[in-house]
């Protein structure tokens, strides 16, 4: 992805207090990849305490807000290799799916912009998730 990219992978139909999500921010020299924290959910969709638990174990970071990081969160220097992004896109299947109960037959969608661009849509047909506009 080119530096400036943002792609937010959330649940299909649901509002955004309702979706949990997994978004990704390719900066210069690193890729940071966050999922949504209870703070930003409704109490039905948040994780439980033994979901937190999994979330960390798993190695997301928690929130470090004097970072700017209100969301669990990791990152990758980039380039990453495909060994790395691979243990990223595990952590976040697994995140969702341990930390928040999703089933793996959730709906999910995406969006994806360049704010260097102009927030010029992206388009990432290898994700094989459908496109929304935001």
């Amino acid at each position: 992805m080119d530096a400036g990219t943002l792609v937010v992978i959330h649940e299909a139909g649901r509002e955004p207090e309702q979706s949990r999500v997994i978004q990704f921010v390719q900066e210069d020299t690193t890729l940071i990849a966050e999922l949504a924290h209870n703070d930003f959910l409704d109490p039905e969709f948040r994780a439980t305490p033994a979901g937190e638990e999994a979330i960390r174990e798993l190695g997301w970071r928690p929130p470090a807000r004097e970072l700017g990081r209100d969301n669990w969160w990791d990152t990758l220097d980039w380039p990453a290799t495909t060994a790395q992004y691979r243990e990223l896109a595990t952590m976040a299947v697994l995140g969702l799916r341990d930390g928040y109960r999703i089933s793996s037959e959730a709906p999910f969608c995406y969006t994806a912009w360049n704010a260097r661009k102009g927030n010029e849509p992206v388009h990432l047909p290898l994700l094989g998730l459908p496109y929304v506009e935001d």
